[in-house]
C-alpha cells in the first residue's frame, strides 16, 4: 500500500500535465523522445513520481531556453560543466538570432519609410 504522503507525489498523465502546464500529448512526446520514463501500474497505466516530475520540470526549463528535444535529452543526464557549456553556446546562438532579427526589423522599417514617402521601391 502506498502511504498518503507518497501518493501525493504520484501523478497520472492528466495530473502531471496539469501540474507542469503542458498537454498530455506533450508528455507522450517527451516519453517517446526518452526525456522521461513513467512508471506503470499492474494494470499498465502510466504514472509519474516526484523524480519524473522534477526531470520534466528541468526539461521544460531547457525548452524555454530554446534547446531542442534531442539536446534536452542529453542535457538532462549531463554533468554541470557540460550543461554550462551548452548554455553558453545556446546564449551565443540566441544572440546571433537576435542580431539577425534586429537587422530584418531595420530593413523592414526602412522599406516602410521608403514606401510611405516615395512609393514601392525595395532596395537591399
Amino acid at each position: 500500500m502506498i502511504s498518503p504522503e507518497r501518493k501525493m507525489l504520484l501523478a497520472g498523465p492528466a495530473d502531471a500535465a496539469r501540474r507542469l502546464g503542458v498537454s498530455v500529448k506533450a508528455l507522450r512526446l517527451y516519453e517517446q523522445r526518452g526525456l522521461v520514463t513513467p512508471k506503470r501500474t499492474r494494470q499498465g497505466w502510466r504514472y509519474f513520481d516526484a523524480d519524473d516530475l522534477e526531470r520534466l520540470s528541468r526539461a521544460l526549463a531547457f525548452k524555454a531556453m530554446g534547446f531542442g528535444l534531442s539536446q534536452i535529452a542529453t542535457l538532462l543526464d549531463a554533468g554541470g560543466d557540460d550543461v554550462a557549456a551548452a548554455m553558453a553556446a545556446q546564449e551565443a546562438q540566441l544572440r546571433m538570432q537576435r542580431a539577425a532579427t534586429d537587422d530584418a526589423l531595420d530593413a523592414l522599417r526602412r522599406a516602410r519609410r521608403q514606401l510611405a514617402t516615395t512609393g514601392l521601391r525595395l532596395v537591399a
